[in-house]
């Protein structure tokens, strides 16, 4: 992530996140993406797993549209998230796999980072150690 000036950095919301990638509330879209555009706007991961969440058990969106409207979003101007190739990875892997969004996350940061998974989850498993 690029060095940013601490003061004007804010960090978005799951809500804002979606009624700016649905636009489904016009006037709610419009006030997110004119808060992103007056400065630099940081989604956490969490963030992204709880849209990513949404996405698919609310509004039924198939992974991979998923995974292609969070990584628009995330090249958004304006718009960083933590440990931004980790993120894509994992979107890639939630479009491609049988995991969960958490899950994907984890074997991103695994398979990005190199940092170790413990997990009894066979499935993940499968995809930390080959």
């Amino acid at each position: 992530m690029a060095m940013l000036n601490a003061d004007n950095i804010a960090l978005l919301d799951t809500n804002a996140v979606i009624r700016y990638i649905l636009n489904d509330i016009p006037e709610q879209h419009d006030r997110v993406k004119e808060f992103i555009l007056s400065r630099s706007v940081v989604v956490r991961y969490e963030v992204i797993a709880e849209a990513v969440f949404v996405f698919e058990k609310v509004y039924r969106i198939p992974r991979p549209d998923i995974a292609d409207l969070m990584k628009n979003f995330l090249s958004t101007k304006n718009v960083l998230s933590h440990y931004p190739a980790t993120m894509m990875a994992a979107l890639t892997l939630f479009a491609a796999q049988n995991l969960d969004i958490v899950d994907s996350i984890l074997c991103a940061f695994n398979g990005v980072k190199g940092w170790d998974v413990f997990t009894f989850d066979k499935e993940m498993n499968k995809l930390l150690h080959p």
